[in-house]
Order: structure tokens, then C-alpha cells, then sequence
């Protein structure tokens, strides 16, 4: 599947890649905002079987408008509800957006830098604090 993109008179075709990994092939699409995904890319996973389906981009700024203020000590001491996994599923998704985590284009064969062992062990850590909160892990 690919998109087509105008400029300049010039046609450019780019494929069409999810918004995460940047890969290709068995994406799925949010139904609000035309985003793709790899169904186990997405915080949370996508369920196929659900439509509509709306990407945790969408689903935030819907709720965005009814965001509440609560104190610290408040927030701390009651288990974590949907709006707070919501909020973080986004916030790492908005990472793994911004960041460059693919290390694999950065490594030469024969050398491994600091910066590449870094953006690995970043890499690590957000998979599983991705992985944590799939499996709802975080109180």
C-alpha cells in the first residue's frame, strides 16, 4: 500500500510505514486520524476485531478537554485508572515518535560506538516500560 504525495508538480510515491517503527506491511490504520500501526506497536495493542478503531493520539485528544487537577499525594495513592494508562501509553508512544530508535541504521559492521550502546539501552528501557504497562504493571 502506498500514499501518494504531491509537490512541486512532482508526484513522489513513499510508502506507507507505521508510525512507530517506521517499518512496513500488515499495518493498521486508525479510523479518526488515518495513522498506521503495527497492531503490536501500538500502546495498547490493537484489537482487530474492534471497529471503529481510534489510535491512543485520537483517544487523548478527545479527552484532553475534561483533564482534572488532583494533588500528587492524591494521584499516589489511588491505583492508576484508564485516563492514567491512557496518558502514558501516549506519552511513550510520543517518544518512540520523536526519537530516533531504530540503532541498526546507525551500526557499522566493525564498530560499535557510545552512542549506539546508548540508544540501545534506551531502546531497551522503553520496550519495557512498554511492556510493563501492557500488562497494566504499574500501580
Amino acid at each position: 500500500m502506498a500514499s501518494e504525495r504531491t509537490g512541486n508538480s512532482n508526484l513522489l510515491k513513499k510508502p506507507d510505514v507505521c508510525k512507530i517503527c517506521r517499518d512496513g506491511e500488515n499495518l493498521l490504520c486508525c479510523d479518526t486520524c488515518s495513522r498506521l500501526f503495527h497492531g503490536d506497536c501500538h500502546l495498547p495493542p490493537v484489537q482487530t476485531e474492534r471497529r471503529p478503531w481510534s489510535c491512543t493520539f485520537c483517544r487523548i485528544k478527545k479527552s484532553s478537554g475534561s483533564q482534572q487537577c488532583h494533588k500528587e499525594s492524591e494521584v499516589l495513592a489511588r491505583p492508576m485508572g484508564p485516563e492514567e494508562q491512557l496518558k502514558c501509553e501516549f506519552l511513550l508512544l510520543e517518544i518512540y515518535c520523536h526519537s530516533d530508535n531504530d540503532c541498526s541504521e546507525k551500526m557499522s559492521h566493525d564498530n560499535y560506538t557510545p552512542e549506539i550502546f546508548e540508544c540501545m539501552k534506551n531502546l531497551k528501557m522503553l520496550n519495557e516500560i512498554g511492556k510493563k504497562l501492557r500488562e497494566q504493571w504499574y500501580p
